[in-house]
Order: structure tokens, then sequence, then C-alpha cells
């Protein structure tokens, strides 16, 4: 089975088990079920600054006194993700499957939350309950592979921004776009490589040309 299929059907398999299992179970499978349920900011257990949450906090404020509710989960490493540790890398999978746990157990036959997600980890954003044009835009802010959790925070604060600019409701800029690193260090080791192979090609030419002349 191709390696996108395996990790549908595991996605859809966690999904699966998340429903059947009572809530009390489910309870403790990943923690930022249990926050956001309740809270609209999941910060990952390798806390970032605390100027950096209440900023992200404040966006969040403003968002939804734009009318643009939103529920923020920052993701640093499997350790966020409890029981779906196998999710970290999948922002849009674990998207998925959060959504459908932010039902309040203390409501039997509660339907999930209707309220915007965004889930930010290293690998990127995920959604849930947008629009698919903010889904598109929100997928194309690149965050750092190697994102510290300040940086994490800094990439959902922008996020909420776009998404509340995408939405015909801008707020103040609080965050900038997120910068993606690597590109750089990629770019050196490829142009010393094609430098050498340039510098290769010219000793070449000018060794069969000395030996031309040494054979006329």
């Amino acid at each position: 089975m191709p390696p996108v299929l395996r990790l549908r059907a595991a996605t859809a398999l966690v999904a699966l088990i998340a429903v059947l299992l009572p809530a009390g179970a489910r309870a403790n499978g990943d923690p930022a079920s249990d926050v956001l349920i309740s809270a609209p900011l999941y910060v990952p257990s390798a806390a970032p600054s605390g100027e950096q949450v209440t900023k992200l906090r404040g966006v969040i404020a403003r968002a939804r006194s734009a009318r643009l509710p939103v529920r923020v989960a920052i993701i640093d490493s499997s350790r966020d993700l409890g029981a779906v540790s196998n999710l970290f890398g999948h922002p849009r999978e674990y998207a998925e499957l959060l959504r459908g746990e932010l039902v309040d157990p203390a409501e039997p036959g509660a339907k999930s939350s209707k309220e915007p997600l965004l889930v930010v980890m290293p690998a990127g954003f995920g959604t849930g309950n947008v629009p698919p044009d903010v889904d598109r835009k929100l997928r194309g802010i690149e965050v750092p592979a190697d994102a510290s959790p300040d940086a994490l925070v800094g990439a959902a604060g922008y996020g909420v921004q776009e998404y509340a600019k995408a939405r015909g409701r801008p707020i103040p800029a609080t965050f900038d776009k997120p910068e993606a690193s690597g590109g750089g260090g990629a770019l050196v080791p490829l142009l010393i490589v094609l430098g050498l192979g340039a510098l290769a090609a010219v000793l070449i030419v000018i060794r069969i040309r000395a030996r031309a002349e040494t054979d006329t």
C-alpha cells in the first residue's frame, strides 16, 4: 500500500476509535482536545515565553471581537499529541481529528464545535471549519522545520491575522510572517558543487589544449 494510503487509513482508524470510545476514555487521548473544549488556545508542553503567549491571546481576542472566533492548537512535538503522536508532522490530519473531538462530554448527544480551528506544527498549518480558500491561504504559510515554541506562537498569531484578513475583517497586525529556514543552507552547498564542477571542466580543457600543443 502506498505511504499516502497507509497514512489515510491510520488517520481514519484513529478517528473511528476516538468516536467509538466513551467520553471519559477519550479525555486523555490528546492534551489539546481537553484544553480547547473550554478555551481558545492550547500551548505546547515546551512552554513558549509568557510575552509571546499574551500577544497571541490578544490577537485571538481581537479576532473574536471582530466576530471571528477561532481556536488554536500549537504542537511543538509528539508529546503534545498524547495517544495520537503518530500524527506529528501531519497538521491537516490532526486538525481533522481534533475538530471531531471538540465536543463537550457534559452534553450527551452534543455535536462537534463549528468554530474555526487552526493547528500549527513545524510542518505547517492544519485547519478545521474554515472555507476552502482560507484553508489554502493558511497552508501556504511556511513554518520553519526547526521552529522554536516562540516561533510557533508567532506563526499561529500570523495565521489568525491572515484568517481574519481572508474573511474580510482584518485585525491589527501583531505578528510578522514566519521566515522559512534552510533555504540558504541548501543553496550554498549547491553553488559550491557547481563552482567546483566548472573549475574541473576548465582544468580539463586547459590540459587537453596543452597536450595538443605539445603533440604539434
